[in-house]
């Protein structure tokens, strides 16, 4: 544990002793081993060597909340205000899209022309890179998205798992959770194959230091979802609670997911520290990293990406932005290093 809370202390003084680094890391979309981009409170950053060294690429006066990569040129980005940017040239240049409707809460670029996104009112939809926007019927309460082609995606939100099989025009609901008018809090869909899938739930009403989250996962494309980690609270609903392996408590603050491989960040106020939890399709017990200390009452903005299920990066920042970290595993998540070359 001391080495981390030693990473912690240094990564965000780094740039201030050589090579600049993202102060405020906020997101992170990496594509493989080497070359990533991170959002963080003054911009977008880019990585070629693993996250040793960094490069700004887009100043801004807000934070990049979310962004996400179909391959080494195109890209998209969400700001804190929920304004959507678009690169075609792997960051070098980014653009402000013109998107209809209220708040985005998550965009999906499926190809580097077709492009989904949700504003909590159904589904958006472009066909030319993100000039042009068209809103598809009918108007569900969507929190996030997967699109593993055109034709076929996923959406989830207030307790509930949709499919499409025809672009978003019309939806079945695949998963209902007990009472999913409660279910206000984060929702995270990933899909890394038309089969595999998970989906993570957070009621969004926590006390103690609790919240209420379940994990599903499929391996048949949604017919079938099954319960893989309960957050560990006591259960809120009459219906009985799914029987799943126990995750920590405390609040879900990220998730990734690659083949049949899913991560939960889980940050406990009580006990000071964020620790990443590891999830397979299975059925093997989960698996909780090293517990990485922050000590903060309120939730830390974490940004977790895996590019496989053995490397992945992670990075925080505290509600005070004073302790932050851009950390690495090679491992699947159990151990995390600092990428940073300069260390205090």
């Amino acid at each position: 544990m001391a080495v981390i809370v030693a990473v912690l202390a240094s990564a965000c003084e780094a740039g201030d002793r050589g090579a600049p680094v993202p102060s405020v890391p906020t997101a992170a979309a990496f594509l493989d081993e080497r070359h990533g981009w991170i959002g963080a409170a003054d911009g977008i950053w880019y990585t070629d060597d693993g996250g040793r060294k960094w490069t700004h690429q887009f100043p801004s006066q807000e934070a990049v909340i979310r962004l996400g990569f179909v391959d080494p040129q195109n890209g998209w980005a969400l700001t804190q205000s929920s304004a959507a940017l678009r690169t075609q040239n792997g960051g070098a240049d980014w653009i402000t899209l013109d998107v209809p409707g209220a708040s985005l809460r998550a965009v999906d670029l499926v190809s580097p022309a077709h492009a989904v996104a949700t504003d909590g009112n159904g589904l958006l939809v472009s066909r030319d890179g993100g000039k042009t926007w068209d809103r598809s019927r009918p108007p569900l309460p969507l929190a996030d998205l997967d699109f593993v082609s055109e034709e076929e995606g996923w959406a989830a939100g207030e307790g509930q798992v949709w499919h499409t099989r025809d672009g978003g025009e019309t939806w079945s609901a695949q998963l209902t959770l007990p009472e999913p008018d409660r279910w206000l809090g984060d929702t995270f869909v990933r899909f890394p194959s038309e089969t595999s899938g998970w989906v993570l739930f957070c009621l969004g009403q926590g006390a103690a230091y609790q919240e209420t989250y379940l994990l599903y996962g499929t391996t048949d494309g949604g017919r079938t979802w099954t319960p893989r980690l309960v957050g560990g609270w006591p259960w809120p609903f009459e219906a009985e609670a799914p029987e799943a392996p126990q995750g920590p408590g405390g609040y879900p603050v990220a998730f990734d997911a690659r083949a049949d491989t899913a991560w939960v960040a889980v940050y406990s106020p009580a006990a000071g520290h964020l620790e990443v939890v590891r999830v397979t399709l299975g059925g093997a017990p989960p698996v909780s990293s090293d517990k990485i200390p922050i000590e903060d009452p309120r939730k830390p903005t974490v940004g977790i990406s895996f590019v496989d299920t053995e490397t992945g990066w992670l990075v925080m920042s505290d509600s005070h932005q004073k302790k932050t970290a851009i950390l690495r595993s090679d491992d699947g998540g159990t151990s995390w290093t600092s990428t940073i070359d300069n260390p205090r």
